[in-house]
């Protein structure tokens, strides 16, 4: 029984602010500006509950939710469930721009011209610039395409800027200079060769190729999808934008497009500068800014204000509706004359205001600008010293980023199970467990029957195992075999059939291996299970990451390491991107926002405006040297 659309209102919150709500109910696509701390997954999710629930997007059509980051595709996806009955829930198909282009492929690409048909075993590949350098200088064409097209042919730029921008030529096209560059890679990598190795770029240039050559397929997405949601628009590249405007551009289909100009800092990886300007002319939509910051105090929302004025000079004027929990010291910047006393002032610095305050290592981050590695070796040893732990999230383990490793669907599935079985009776992880496996067995809701087999199979299977792990210590052998075990509980099968991230050759046994070798991390040195729980969570430590791999989190206090002209070597004034990274660094603190600048590593006349927008804000200055 639906809900009367004049009657719904917003659950599992007290309210959401005039122009959130007015959005919420809108039939139409729209184009929503979400600043940092807006809110946005909430509104995504308000609005997904407002559109099921009321019978507006009635069964058996869905919503469409396309983000870029896995955690953010599963976070949002988890609070429509939390909104959202199961059967409505269900109706909520959250994924990443990637697998969503990668499931029209694996389903439909059967439909295209028998030189361009994908095989079944296709591998995934990451190209860079070492790989199209070569490829580019043996082609020869660099001077016809830089006359016809304003992009390039750099080898650092060549997936986005061309490869990305062309589609798939049919039959009698006229390839400009740019096209023929584009289709010589895929001669090189896919046409000619017996395994096909694709990019997720190419599988996007595949999949609009699909539906555009057979316009059946076209026509189920819009029908099974009249409602789709794009997060982040922002960072939005050429490829997507195509796809998107290919399948929904010349339709009915309300198209919600919700992002902040001001956090564009994915330029470099190939974002369209113009990609709310073009979503408004293209799908006729109207503008919805959000103006709550529900993240930030006020006074550090004052300073955000300056550096959003300075990119932005018409921007809306964001009002803070968080509390001040300090009454000062919201911002410093502090100048030190060693990498050492850097070390050693922030170390201290922390011990003393988790003390002061009651915080925990978790409530604080270093984000670094760049290689978050070397930072990390120059803060470890007074860290260490001082009894704090670091966590860099950008280490890789097993080839792939710690971050990505631990907010993937693999380890998602993977850690309720770890909890049941080393630390017992845990109601929220028995739960988690078997949504997971029912999810993984294909298990319906109200299915009684087949629930109760998946829930006395997980109880057999962590009793066996924790009656087996009271024996013995954890160590590094006994946690890669603990977490085989865990894996093939989950199946293989079952894992690549639920999650789309995971269907392509080599994904899963990529994310498996380096899950696997993590656990050896975890149980290596630890005395109990639970601390081996503990070491996997990163309980008790503060993580390190990159700006960019901080997008989407917060943090009570962020120090940003590192403000200097050798680290931020790629910055000018007239960077839009460079104050866009500064931007998102400074928005993802709650209570406090520290920088450092260290004169050993290098000047600042690159950054001296950065300086001049924290010196504009009222930031004071703190010369530690």
């Amino acid at each position: 029984m639906y809900m009367d659309p004049s009657t719904w209102k917003p659950s599992g919150i007290e309210f959401l602010e005039p122009a959130a709500l007015t959005a919420v109910r809108l039939t139409a696509s729209a184009c929503i500006t979400a600043g940092p701390g807006a809110g946005k997954t909430e509104f995504l999710a308000q609005r997904a509950a407002f559109l099921l629930q009321t019978g507006i997007c009635p069964a058996p059509r869905k919503i469409l939710a396309i983000s870029f980051k896995r955690d953010a595709a599963r976070n949002l996806g988890e609070r429509v469930r939390l909104r959202c009955a199961p059967a409505e829930s269900r109706r909520f198909i959250s994924l990443t721009f990637d697998a969503f282009a990668k499931s029209i492929v694996d389903r439909f690409g059967v439909c295209l011209p028998e030189e361009w048909r994908p095989a079944r075993n296709y591998s995934i590949h990451s190209w860079d610039r070492r790989v199209y350098g070569p490829f580019l200088d043996a082609l020869g064409t660099t001077e016809l395409v830089e006359e016809e097209s304003p992009n390039p042919l750099d080898a650092s730029t060549f997936e986005a800027n061309h490869l990305g921008t062309n589609r798939i030529p049919i039959d009698g096209d006229i390839l400009t200079p740019s096209a023929h560059a584009a289709l010589a890679w895929w001669q090189e990598v896919y046409l000619s060769r017996p395994e096909q190795r694709l990019s997720f770029t190419m599988i996007n240039r595949l999949a609009e190729a699909t539906q555009r050559l057979n316009p059946e397929v076209g026509s189920a997405i819009r029908a099974t999808f009249p409602y789709v949601f794009v997060d982040e628009f922002q960072d939005t590249t050429y490829a997507q934008f195509d796809l998107l405007h290919s399948i929904f551009g010349q339709s009915d289909a309300c198209i919600t497009a919700v992002g902040d100009d001001k956090q564009r800092i994915m330029v470099w990886a190939g974002a369209r500068t113009d990609a709310f300007d073009e979503f408004k002319s293209t799908f006729g939509a109207r503008s919805y800014p959000l103006r709550y910051n529900w993240r930030s105090s006020p006074a550090l929302v004052a300073i955000q204000e300056v550096v959003a004025r300075t990119l932005e000079p018409k921007h809306a004027e964001v009002q803070s509706q968080a509390i001040a929990e300090i009454d000062s010291d919201h911002a410093q910047v502090w100048l030190f004359s060693s990498k050492p006393a850097e070390a050693e002032y922030i170390a201290s610095w922390l011990v003393k205001d988790m003390r002061a305050r009651g915080t925990s290592p978790k409530d604080y981050a270093i984000l670094v600008r760049q290689t978050a590695n070397r930072f990390e070796e120059d803060l470890y040893a007074a860290f260490t010293q001082r009894g704090l732990k670091l966590r860099n999230e950008n280490r890789k383990v097993g080839g792939v980023a710690q971050q990505d490793l631990m907010s993937s669907q693999l380890s998602a599935a993977f850690l309720p199970l770890f909890r049941l079985i080393t630390l017992g009776r845990q109601p929220m992880s028995w739960v988690k467990a078997v949504d997971t496996l029912c999810e993984l067995r294909d298990v319906e809701d109200g299915d009684v029957e087949k629930s109760r087999k998946v829930q006395q199979e997980i109880s057999s299977f962590a009793r066996a195992w924790y009656e087996k792990l009271r024996q013995y210590r954890p160590n590094p052998d006994r946690g890669r075999a603990l977490a085989g075990a865990i894996l093939d509980f989950l199946n293989p099968d079952c894992l690549r059939k639920a999650y789309q991230e995971y269907s392509g050759v080599g994904t899963l046994d990529l994310y498996w291996n380096a899950l696997v070798e993590y656990m050896g991390t975890c149980t290596t040195g630890t005395k109990t299970w639970a601390g081996a729980v503990a070491a996997y969570q990163g309980d008790g430590t503060i993580p390190i990451l990159t700006v960019h791999k901080s997008k989407g989190l917060e943090y009570d206090t962020v120090v940003l390491i590192g403000l200097d002209d050798s680290t931020w070597w790629s910055h000018t004034p007239e960077s839009t991107e460079g104050t866009c990274t500064f931007f998102v660094a400074l928005s993802r603190a709650k209570q406090r926002a520290m920088f450092t600048y260290c004169g050993s590593r290098g000047g600042s006349d690159r950054v001296a405006d950065l300086y001049g927008l924290l010196r504009d804000g009222g930031v004071p200055v703190l010369d530690l040297q």
